[in-house]
């Protein structure tokens, strides 16, 4: 496939800030009339929905097939929403993406056998860690009404350690300081990207 737009996708531990860059982004592009599009994983399809509900332990699962669902989902994703918006040229900004199903499903599974899963998926342009400790994280999750399997402080620890290998291993990663203001790491992001401020 001939790719005209650009991939870029956020990750970090639950309460990083890394949907806020999201938002600062695809808001930015659009006052730049830049065709952008966002979207996020899990999506709101109905293998999305099911694996929000498994996170929200309204159904319990085993953590193999937890992982192949969100596969499943990433697969839908890109063939109906992601693949026709780049091939359209228009710039796709992604609410987590593989790099989530490895550094979560590390908790409980072989980090190995996690990459094997996931290494089919198309490679974005760009992506960003908001890397921010845990506990941190926590204090901003703490107006959160639901709480998901995730957001424990000890857990979401080894989660970010896991982030942090991975985009070590991918030129195309880049770790953003999440502890600093929104717009502090809102221009790094620019940077980044080369977007004229």
């Amino acid at each position: 496939m001939a790719k005209k737009g650009k991939f870029v996708v956020f990750e970090g531990i639950d309460g990083a800030g890394s949907t806020t860059q999201l938002l600062l982004l695809h808001n930015y592009l659009k006052k730049k009339k830049i065709p952008v599009v966002k979207t996020a994983e899990p999506t709101s399809g109905p293998i999305g929905k099911r694996i929000r509900g498994i996170l929200q332990g309204k159904e319990k699962i085993d953590a193999k097939e937890f992982q192949l669902l969100y596969c499943q989902d990433r697969e839908e994703h890109l063939k109906k929403q992601i693949i026709p918006a780049l091939a359209s040229g228009k710039t796709v900004l992604c609410d987590r993406y593989y790099f989530s199903t490895i550094a979560y499903g590390s908790l409980k599974l072989d980090y190995k056998w996690l990459v094997s899963i996931c290494a089919g998926f198309l490679r974005p342009d760009v992506t960003f860690l908001v890397n921010t400790p845990a506990k941190v994280a926590m204090e901003r999750m703490k107006s959160r009404r639901e709480k998901e399997l995730f957001e424990k402080e000890k857990l979401l620890e080894k989660v970010g350690k896991a982030y942090l290998k991975l985009m070590k291993t991918d030129k195309s990663c880049f770790i953003l300081t999440g502890t600093k203001s929104k717009q502090e790491i809102f221009t790094d992001v620019l940077k980044v990207l080369k977007y004229d401020k």
